[in-house]
C-alpha cells in the first residue's frame, strides 16, 4: 500500500504567480522562495506529509539527531558538525527523533537557493555545490535530494550524482560575464511543468508499512 500524492490540479500559471510574487516585489531572498513556492507546492502535492524547515539549527538536545537527515561537515576548529538541508520532507516528524526514531520516515531533503542569487542553479550546466549534494546523501536516513530555485528543478539520487534528472522553465541568456533568463512560452513551460509534477509524485511516494 502506497502513500500518494492527492490528484491536485496546480497550473504553472498559479506557480508562476507565486515566483512573480517576490520577483515584483524587489524580495528574491532564498526564505521567500523556500517557503512560500517550493514548501508550499510539496504540501499541495502531499498534505499529509510533514515539510518541515530545517535549516536553522535548533538547542543541541539529547532527544534530537541532526544526522538522520544531514550531513557532516569539519570546522575550522577541527570540529564535526552537522550540514542541515532547507527542508525536510518526511511522515510522522518529531522533533525528538530519537525516541520516534521508528516511526518517522524519513522521505527526502530540499536545498533551495533563490534564482536571483550567486548560486541560482538555472545559471549553471552542472549542479553548483556538488560536495554539498554529497554530504546531504550522505545522512543516515536520507537518499534522495531535491535542488531548486523555483526556475529549474534537479533530482539527486546516489545513483544520479553526475546525471540527475531536470526540469527547467526559463532560458539562460549570457550577458557579459553573467546570465539573464526568459521564461519559456506558456505552452512547453505548461508540458514542463506537468512533468515536474509527475515526478515529483513518483520520487515523494512512500510505500506504507
Amino acid at each position: 500500500m502506497c502513500l500518494q500524492a492527492i490528484d491536485d490540479n496546480i497550473s504553472f500559471t498559479e506557480y508562476k504567480k507565486w515566483i512573480d510574487k517576490y520577483i515584483r516585489n524587489n524580495d528574491t531572498r532564498e526564505i521567500n522562495f523556500q517557503n512560500d513556492v517550493i514548501k508550499r507546492l510539496i504540501e499541495k502535492l502531499f498534505p499529509k506529509y510533514d515539510v518541515v524547515n530545517v535549516g536553522t539549527k535548533g538547542s543541541d538536545t539529547a532527544k534530537h539527531n541532526y544526522y538522520h537527515y544531514s550531513g557532516k561537515y569539519i570546522d575550522n576548529l577541527g570540529r564535526e558538525k552537522p550540514t542541515t538541508p532547507d527542508i525536510l520532507v518526511a511522515n510522522n516528524w518529531n522533533w525528538y527523533n530519537i525516541e520516534h526514531e521508528n516511526e518517522i520516515k524519513y522521505i527526502a531533503t530540499i536545498e533551495v537557493k533563490s534564482p536571483y542569487g550567486k548560486e541560482a542553479i538555472y545559471k549553471s550546466d552542472c549542479c553548483n555545490c556538488p560536495a554539498q549534494i554529497n554530504r546531504h546523501l550522505s545522512a543516515e536516513k536520507i537518499d534522495k535530494v531535491i535542488y531548486t530555485d523555483s526556475f529549474e528543478w534537479r533530482f539527486y539520487t546516489q545513483n544520479k550524482l553526475d546525471n540527475p534528472e531536470k526540469f527547467s522553465f526559463v532560458n539562460r541568456i549570457r550577458i557579459g560575464r553573467g546570465y539573464t533568463y526568459e521564461w519559456k512560452t506558456e505552452a512547453y513551460a505548461q508540458e514542463e511543468f506537468d512533468k515536474l509534477i509527475k515526478k515529483l509524485k513518483d520520487f515523494l511516494v512512500i510505500m506504507k508499512e
